[in-house]
């Protein structure tokens, strides 16, 4: 009977194969059986060849045993040993029995060898791993692939990244050249506003000159324009409408009252109108500041250049 085969690879299925039979045990069975029905109950080995035993030479049944043995039973290797014994044995019927089961022994020797040299044949334990290897194959063909996918590493630079820089916030700079905190505060709020219009340090240094001549550096209101009053103001004069840092005048076209009271507006609008004079770059100090206020006194911006030098240096310095 063929094994049956399992439905994945056609494998034996450990659960119906045929248990290969032992042919050795069988063999031995065999022996057995044929000398009990042979022996009566009782009867030793000895005492059968003490019955049978007769003088040689005497029967034709004892000659032809002997040429039997000496004929069949030969000592021809490790296979055949014992054969002393067998040549004790004068009747023929026994002889023929030794040669049978001699014949039936080496048969057997020879199939459980062929058994042993043929690798498609495994015993029990090896079939149970086997088994279990089938299984387990059949188990992973079985079984659903799923492919990883692998993101590829970024790369990371060795360069660190330059972290971005914090601009100091700068509100106030200690005063220098004999200016106090107000006019300091005022004098960076010009500066501030001038680099964010993009203003060189020579038109800084422009922008500090006139606010010191126009107001001495000083937010002022203005006696004739009342209104000037209700805004944050640092003391007053009287020069037409003219108000705040740069002595600006609405009837000129400076922006409203309100307006020019903020120092960072009436900075802007001084410097605008800086940049747009063609060729102030080149001016002397006092002309470029002329060119946008019109004065009277087109020189007097002059006398306060030292020391809006060291006032812009100073606030340089802190921002």
């Amino acid at each position: 009977m063929r094994p049956q085969h399992d439905d994945h690879d056609g494998r034996p299925s450990p659960r119906t194969q045929t248990p290969k039979p032992d042919l050795w045990t069988d063999t031995q069975t065999f022996f057995l059986e044929r000398i009990r029905e042979d022996r009566p109950e009782g009867e030793t080995g000895r005492h059968r060849l003490a019955k049978s035993a007769k003088p040689a030479g005497k029967t034709p049944d004892a000659k032809r045993a002997t040429e039997t043995a000496e004929r069949f039973l030969t000592p021809a290797g490790p296979l055949t040993p014992g054969v002393g014994p067998v040549r004790a044995l004068h009747s023929s019927a026994k002889a023929g029995r030794v040669v049978a089961l001699g014949l039936i022994a080496l048969l057997g020797v020879s199939v459980a060898a062929s058994e042993r040299g043929n690798p498609t044949q495994l015993d029990n334990a090896s079939q149970q791993v086997a088994d279990r290897n089938t299984i387990a194959e059949a188990a992973d063909r079985s079984a659903p692939r799923v492919t990883a996918s692998v993101s590829p590493t970024p790369s990371v630079s060795a360069t660190p990244s330059p972290s971005p820089t914090v601009k100091k916030v700068v509100t106030s700079v200690k005063p220098v050249a004999g200016l106090d905190q107000k006019q300091m505060n005022n004098a960076l709020t010009i500066v501030k506003t001038g680099q964010k219009l993009g203003v060189s340090q020579r038109g800084l240094l422009v922008g500090i000159m006139t606010a010191m001549q126009e107001s001495d550096l000083y937010n002022q209101a203005s006696s004739a324009v009342p209104e000037s009053f209700d805004y944050a103001h640092e003391g007053s004069s009287v020069d037409y409408d003219s108000c705040g840092l740069f002595q600006q005048r609405t009837s000129m076209g400076w922006g409203t009252v309100k307006q020019i009271m903020n120092p960072t507006y009436s900075s802007t609008k001084f410097f605008q109108s800086l940049l747009r004079v063609s060729g102030w770059q080149n001016m002397e100090l006092t002309l470029a500041a002329q060119a946008v206020q019109g004065s009277a006194y087109p020189y007097a911006y002059a006398k306060h250049e030292t020391t809006a030098r060291k006032v812009l240096t100073a606030i340089l310095a802190a921002l």
